[in-house]
């Protein structure tokens, strides 16, 4: 059977299952194996699936425009590394990503929240990262380019799998606590399949 990592956006640790664990009321489990990752999808919602590599990425909203666009949703880029400059890469640019984040939110005011988590194994070697950033942007690209989003953005790194994930829940500002009480639930657990990982 398959091993699971159940990564808690809220804990430091690293939990692991052989199932999924029960989906929250009125969402469902998707898996989206090429990004190595099962999320609760709430009920009513759709999702789109891109490869844009190196990342793979995947898209849940309750509703896109004609141009894929989207007020409230949710977005993951995943980058599965096989070597050490596939890995370097892809942990640079998401923490890039990250920073100039956190410099937009920081350029329209104080960030609403903001944290980092680092866990080590027992030999100590950084096993995961977690960068938290979360405040308010203007989206130029977005349906209402005008208007402030409120965004929170993750960047989770598990080296020991080589996997880099960088992935955002956003809304309209007005929008917004309706949007986290999905979004929260969204991110609480995610469940990463590790890469070299086979169903037996």
């Amino acid at each position: 059977m398959k091993r699971l990592a159940v990564l808690f956006i809220v804990l430091s640790g690293l939990l692991r299952a052989d199932e999924l664990p029960k989906a929250a009321a009125g969402f469902t489990w998707q898996e989206f194996p090429k990004a190595c990752v099962a999320l609760q999808v709430p009920d009513g919602w759709h999702w789109r699936e891109k490869d844009n590599h190196p990342a793979q990425t995947v898209t849940i909203a309750p509703e896109f425009d004609d141009r894929g666009g989207y007020d409230t949703g949710f977005t993951l880029n995943a980058v599965v590394c096989r070597t050490e400059k596939e890995w370097k890469d892809a942990y640079f640019s998401s923490l890039q990503l990250w920073s100039d984040t956190a410099k937009e939110i920081k350029a329209s005011g104080k960030p609403t929240f903001e944290k980092t988590i680092q866990q080590k194994n027992k030999a100590g070697e950084i096993a995961m990262q977690v960068f938290i950033i979360e405040g308010d942007v203007i989206l130029p690209n977005a349906p209402h380019p005008k208007e402030k989003y409120r965004v929170r953005t993750i960047v989770r790194a598990i080296p020991p799998a080589g996997l880099v994930y960088v992935y955002t829940i956003g809304a309209l500002g007005k929008d917004w606590d309706a949007a986290w009480k999905i979004g929260g639930t969204m991110l609480e657990p995610i469940v990463f399949r590790l890469p070299d990982e086979k169903k037996g």
